[in-house]
C-alpha cells in the first residue's frame, strides 16, 4: 500500500494531470446529441459553420471553419450555405453543402430579431401618436 505522502505526491504529478485530461476528453466525444438533429433550418437563416470531428460525412473544408453564412438550400441531411471567402484580393460568395451536424444557428440573428421587434413597437407607437420615427441605425460618433 502507498503511504499518504506518496499518494499526495501522485496527485500533483504530470502523469495524474494527463490521466485526468484524457478522461475528460473521452467524456465529451462520441455520440452526437439528438438536439443537433432537432434544429430546424430554413432559407435565409444565418448559421455558423463548425466542423464536428465525430461525423466525417458532409464536413466542410477547413477554410470554412468558424465562418458565418446564409442558408440557401435545405435537403434531408444537409443544407446549402452561401459563405464569403477571400481569394487573393477578391471576396467571393461560395456555395457549399454541409451536413447539419457541422452547423448551428448564429447568435447574430438574435440581435437582428430583437431590433426588428423594437422597430415594430416604435412604428406602432408613432402611428398612434401620428408622428414620424427614425428606424435606421445611426453611426456612433
Amino acid at each position: 500500500m502507498l503511504k499518504a505522502s506518496k499518494l499526495a505526491c501522485f496527485f500533483y504529478t504530470l502523469d495524474f494531470l494527463i490521466l485526468i485530461l484524457t478522461i475528460l476528453v473521452f467524456l465529451f466525444t462520441g455520440v452526437v446529441p439528438l438536439a443537433t438533429y432537432m434544429r430546424i433550418y430554413k432559407k435565409g437563416d444565418i448559421v455558423d459553420i463548425k466542423g464536428m470531428g465525430t461525423v466525417q460525412k458532409g464536413m466542410p473544408h477547413k477554410c470554412y471553419h468558424g465562418k458565418t453564412g446564409r442558408v440557401y438550400n435545405v435537403t434531408q441531411h444537409a443544407v446549402g450555405i452561401v459563405v464569403n471567402k477571400q481569394v487573393k484580393g477578391k471576396i467571393l460568395a461560395k456555395r457549399i453543402n454541409v451536413r447539419i451536424e457541422h452547423i448551428k444557428h448564429s447568435k447574430s440573428r438574435d440581435s437582428f430579431l430583437k431590433r426588428v421587434k423594437e422597430n415594430d413597437q416604435k412604428k406602432k407607437e408613432a402611428k398612434e401618436k401620428g408622428t414620424w420615427v427614425q428606424l435606421k441605425r445611426q453611426v456612433s460618433a
